[in-house]
């Protein structure tokens, strides 16, 4: 009878990790619950690696059904089990870096971004994955304005994977100039001196490196190189260069090209909440629905809807207020300069009035902000308009203006 049981339940086992692997977490999570009740009759309570797997299962499903507190409690007690076991390599056992990633997931879910930080800084540097090291880089940047860290994060990744671009422009937009980027890069990396047809990707260095430094005629001059040189010019690469024709003041040329990335692909998202800004009101309706249509989860379509609220001729109070929802949206999914910049364009050129603790995070956000003299100018105004009785303040902003202005200059 007890092999007969014994036999039953590595044969539920079985069913239940296929549930898993098939992705039917709703049906893993049901049937993990009353597992996990019944460890006992099924004679799991004394096999660790066992009950590791089926908590990893069940907090898997509960991951995907989005009760990410649930998840969190479980995933825990998964890496509590793999941390008593002799061999944790056995088959079906999840590995403790697969635990600790999907604990760090659930924590930023609920916006607990300094343990997610702490869970993936919790490994070893040496030990660390390319993903891990990635996400931490952008923790240490988004979370603890912690530069340093963070370079070195970016810098673990090209270790491993020398073609991982979106390190190269973490690691450009810390000011680490560009000899050393490819002096990394070579050194890790022989892709770089095998391939002589990989110039494209050279030409798309020198142009990301003029555009962190804040050379944009530099950086339009190395775009323009794809074409001259007969290379493709992918849909966010036009993008970019939009975005530099319009830093340069060139508004007329930055649409064209922002129209022609769009044209190569109607689903492209990147600075096509600067295209809102300079675009004609009559088609910033559509524009800003087809972005939302493409995307409701990145902050360029809901800037772009504020821009058609805060464009109205007619700027009532239930427009601008409006126009503030959608910024919010915006910040929620990491809103970036062009945000920072309307914020400060609704609180100073409309002269609304605002919380002290509003004007102080956005002028903050500006300072933060290094492509554009822009977002310092439309921040710091509030501080001289709304504000009559801060003198000191009045100073204070005029000087960081200044500053700022000059350091582009």
């Amino acid at each position: 009878v007890k092999i007969s049981a014994m036999a039953g339940s590595e044969d539920m086992l079985q069913q239940f990790f296929y549930l898993s692997q098939q992705e039917l977490h709703q049906s893993a999570a049901i049937l993990g619950s009353l597992m996990l009740a019944n460890l006992d009759s099924l004679g799991l309570e004394q096999q660790s690696c066992r009950r590791a797997s089926v908590l990893w299962c069940y907090a898997e499903g509960l991951f995907e059904g989005m009760q990410y507190q649930r998840a969190l409690h479980y995933y825990k007690d998964c890496l509590n089990s793999l941390q008593h076991l002799q061999d944790p390599t056995d088959e079906g056992v999840p590995s403790a870096e697969d635990v600790k990633w999907k604990v760090y997931k659930c924590h930023l879910k609920l916006s607990q971004e300094q343990e997610a930080l702490e869970m993936l800084a919790s490994t070893p540097v040496l030990q660390r994955s390319p993903k891990v090291s990635s996400a931490l880089a952008r923790l240490y940047l988004t979370f603890k304005n912690d530069n340093k860290s963070a370079l070195a994060c970016y810098k673990e990744v090209l270790r491993a994977c020398p073609l991982a671009l979106d390190a190269v422009l973490g690691v450009l937009k810390l000011e680490t100039n560009r000899s050393e980027l490819e002096a990394l890069a070579k050194s890790y990396g022989e892709l770089w001196s095998k391939h002589a047809n990989l110039k494209w990707l050279d030409i798309w260095l020198q142009a990301q490196s003029c555009v962190t430094s804040h050379d944009f005629k530099g950086a339009a001059t190395a775009f323009q190189k794809f074409e001259k040189q007969g290379f493709g010019v992918p849909a966010d690469t036009t993008s970019d260069m939009a975005a530099c024709m319009l830093k340069l003041g060139k508004k007329s040329e930055a649409e064209e090209l922002f129209a022609k990335a769009r044209a190569q692909d109607e689903h492209v998202l990147k600075h096509m909440d600067a295209y809102a800004r300079v675009v004609a009101f009559d088609k910033l309706e559509r524009l800003s629905s087809e972005l939302l249509y493409s995307s409701s989860c990145h902050a360029e379509p809901w800037v772009a809807k504020a821009w058609h609220h805060s464009k109205n001729k007619q700027f009532t109070l239930a427009e601008r207020t409006k126009a503030n929802i959608f910024l919010q949206k915006a910040i929620s999914f990491g809103g970036n300069a062009e945000a920072s910049f309307l914020q400060g364009e609704c609180i100073a050129v409309r002269c609304m009035f605002v919380p002290l603790s509003f004007l102080l995070l956005q002028h903050r956000c500006a300072l933060q902000t290094k492509g554009s003299v822009l977002p310092y100018r439309n921040t710091v105004r509030p501080f001289n308009w709304t504000r009559p009785s801060l003198k000191h303040m009045r100073h204070s902003s005029d000087a960081t203006l200044k500053q700022g202005q000059t350091k582009k200059l």
